[in-house]
């Protein structure tokens, strides 16, 4: 399982989202953790196969691709929710 992290590192929220996911590896290194910009020729495929409109966004996928939760916007969810998913 890991976890796909898809936002536009040069708008106002980067430095949330950046933030975020240096809290989380640290508080969970074993985590698997893709970060695309979302601007970039593989964030814009990645968007387009999940559907992504908004950004950021993180994205619960299995080995497969297939989605188990994701979260859109800038109110992002608690890190246990994310690991929860991801270790389920």
């Amino acid at each position: 399982m890991k976890l796909l992290v898809l936002y536009k590192p040069k708008s106002e929220y980067a430095r949330m989202i950046e933030d975020y996911l240096t809290d989380l590896g640290r508080q969970y290194p074993s985590v698997n953790i893709e970060v695309l910009d979302a601007e970039s020729i593989e964030g814009v495929s990645k968007s387009a196969i999940y559907d992504i409109l908004d950004f950021p966004a993180l994205v619960a996928v299995t080995e497969d691709g297939s989605v188990l939760n994701m979260w859109i916007g800038q109110m992002l969810p608690q890190k246990q929710e994310v690991i929860g998913y991801l270790q389920s």
